[in-house]
């Protein structure tokens, strides 16, 4: 009876290791929300001073930030961040030249 307690123990365990978070990563949120959050703030931060107009794509990544943590279900938010780091890169990225 011990060995399977023992078992059962290290099972959940493992399952409870694979849920930690991975380092870097904004509590609760996908790796791909920060990729695109780290992509925002790196683009925005190179030309903030050349281009007045990258400060609105950092606003609309702090708004989109906020709404995230609105969210209960964050399952679906990986494929969403990534399409928004995609379109980033081929819109505001290319038009501010970072």
């Amino acid at each position: 009876m011990k060995p399977a307690i023992s078992i059962v123990i290290l099972v959940g365990l493992l399952a409870a290791c694979g849920k930690s978070e991975q380092p870097g990563t904004t509590a609760g949120l996908p790796v791909e929300c920060d990729a695109y959050v780290t992509t925002v703030t790196t683009c925005v931060d190179k030309v903030s001073g050349s281009n007045p107009g990258a400060a609105m794509f950092k606003q609309q990544m702090e708004a989109a930030k906020a709404e995230w943590a609105k969210i209960s279900d964050k399952s679906t938010l990986g494929a969403t961040c990534r399409q928004m780091e995609e379109s980033f890169k081929r819109t505001a990225a290319a038009s501010l030249h970072c």
